[in-house]
């Protein structure tokens, strides 16, 4: 009988124990590959991320630095200002009233003046009434026109009726014309002389206005008011219709 020789017996088993680590050192090897893998894509995710973060920041910081800011314009578009530059939209209101609406007011405030001097309350109630309506359809501030109303029945100081008029001139403020009603209701509140040199002043601005606008019925009705210089009785009623001639033109 043939014994089995040792020596190809202990060969045997050293090649099955080789190809055994071999195969546990592939896989090993192929899970080390895949787990790395991951883990790069972990790695470049948080890169990725930490990189965006880091953006982010650097904006942040410039827009703090800079001074930017976002903001919005009249039209609703997004804009961008900055501390060094600003630019500013001003819009500017239409004006309440037409200027032939603003004759219509300005004649009526006059004409309740004539009916109350008269003692005529059932016109000048009336006429309260429509000036009344004109004001809340227009949405104009009718406390001044309130303070009138104990005018209707008993005298009241002119100036209380030049304040309303000044008042509505004062909606179509860049009208030429309404500029000059203005500077013509300042100087008759000043020509109780108690500051000569304001007066002085604001006579002036009046003459040089008149001069401009060259008009000769104008011109005419503004001499009469300064040659009675509010030593006659009439003072007030040549100012008034100064107003309405310079509010006709």
């Amino acid at each position: 009988m043939n014994e089995k020789k040792p020596g190809k017996k202990i060969k045997k088993s050293y090649l099955i124990y080789s190809a055994v680590i071999f195969a546990i050192i592939v896989v090993i090897f192929v899970l080390a590959l895949g787990l790395k893998g991951d883990n790069k894509d972990k790695l470049t995710g948080a890169v990725v991320s930490d990189l965006n973060d880091y953006t982010l920041e650097q904006e942040t910081d410039k827009t703090l630095d800079t001074g930017e800011s976002a903001g919005t314009d009249v039209a609703g578009a997004t804009t961008i200002t900055d501390s060094e530059t600003t630019t500013t939209t001003t819009t500017i209101p239409e004006p309440k009233i037409t200027l032939a609406d603003q004759t219509d007011i300005i004649n009526k405030i006059i004409l309740l003046r004539e009916y109350s001097d008269k003692n005529d309350l059932g016109e000048a109630a009336v006429v309260f009434g429509e000036l009344k309506n004109q004001f809340i359809n227009i949405n104009l501030d009718d406390a001044l026109l309130s303070d009138l109303s104990v005018c209707i029945s008993s005298r009241c100081d002119d100036r209380k009726y030049f304040d309303l008029i000044d008042l509505v001139t004062l909606q179509n403020i860049d009208n030429s014309r309404n500029k000059l009603i203005r500077h013509v209701i300042k100087v008759y509140n000043l020509w109780n002389r108690k500051n000569e040199e304001k007066w002085l002043l604001a006579l002036g601005e009046v003459h040089q206005l008149v001069k401009g606008i060259n008009n000769k019925d104008i011109t005419s009705k503004w001499n009469l008011v300064v040659k009675c210089n509010a030593n006659c009785n009439e003072f007030s009623d040549l100012v008034f219709e100064l107003v309405q001639e310079i509010d006709s033109v």
